[in-house]
């Protein structure tokens, strides 16, 4: 009997070995993503931030893990600054992982929050004001490379915005130098 059981102990133990290794979680739980988007000076709550939650599909590669687009999901922050991307519940023997998201308001700078670290932050995301010198370089951020615009319409919107700003920002600055 002991040694029955030894066995199946054993063959549970590999099993999950080979499914780790062709780029399965045997179980995890994806959790919501719930939080607070507040001014990083004043603390004041910040309305209208687009949050741009995310996932990947991993697989096993030899230089470790390589991912690709999976799915994304916008949010926009309420008067409270508050917001909620649900995740993707409990997944058995999957290759997908955990939300991670990107926010995004002019004229704070882009910030980037995971499940985690959203919880040792007590679900608050802090964004600063980005100040013309910093804005001068600003021509995009790159988060929205590999996600379908279908799925990210209201982050590129905001985008959009910043980069606009941010032309504004150097025609000034030409300007003064003459």
């Amino acid at each position: 009997m002991l040694l029955k059981l030894l066995r199946l102990t054993s063959l549970i133990g590999f099993m999950i070995c080979v499914i780790g290794a062709i780029g399965c979680t045997p179980m995890m739980y994806d959790h919501d993503l719930v939080g607070k988007v507040i001014d990083g000076k004043s603390n004041e709550p910040i309305q209208g931030a687009v949050v741009l939650g995310y996932w990947e599909k991993w697989h096993a590669a030899v230089a470790g893990r390589m991912t690709n687009f999976y799915d994304a999901k916008e949010t926009v922050t309420d008067e409270n600054g508050n917001f909620k991307l649900e995740g993707k519940g409990l997944r058995v023997l999957s290759n997908i992982t955990e939300a991670g998201a990107f926010i995004i308001k002019d004229p704070y700078i882009p910030g980037s929050i995971y499940y985690d670290k959203l919880e040792r932050n007590n679900g608050v995301v802090k964004l600063y004001k980005m100040p013309d010198k910093q804005l001068i370089n600003f021509y995009g951020t790159s988060v929205t490379t590999n996600i379908p615009s279908s799925k990210c319409k209201l982050y590129s919107t905001e985008e959009e915005l910043l980069i606009e700003r941010a032309i504004q920002v150097r025609k000034k600055a030409r300007r003064g130098k003459r």
